[in-house]
């Protein structure tokens, strides 16, 4: 299993979401991706200072960019590495 560091959240892969939702920014629609999350990295430092603690918990459904983040493949199954600051939203019973 792979351990997501400080300021990351390790996903399930798009291929294994939840579901697809669209979120309308006036004149455009941004797709973005539902995942599980499997496991929260530790709280980070950003550059300006800012203090941020895992936005989330383990087994929040979650919505992000669908470009965010990164693929990792490990022992046959595909996960996503994304940063707290590309969570849009918690979604269905965690909200």
């Amino acid at each position: 299993m792979v351990k997501p560091l400080s300021g990351y959240i390790l996903v399930e892969d798009r291929e294994l979401k939840v579901g697809n939702y669209s979120i309308d920014e006036g004149d455009k629609k941004q797709d973005c991706v539902v995942g599980k999350v499997l496991k929260c990295g530790g709280s980070i430092y950003f550059r300006d200072g800012e203090y941020k603690e895992c936005p989330v918990n383990e087994g929040d459904s979650i919505a992000y960019d669908r470009m965010a983040g990164f693929n990792i493949r490990d022992e046959n199954k595909n996960y996503k590495l994304v940063d707290f600051n590309s969570i849009i939203a918690i979604v269905g019973e965690g909200a």
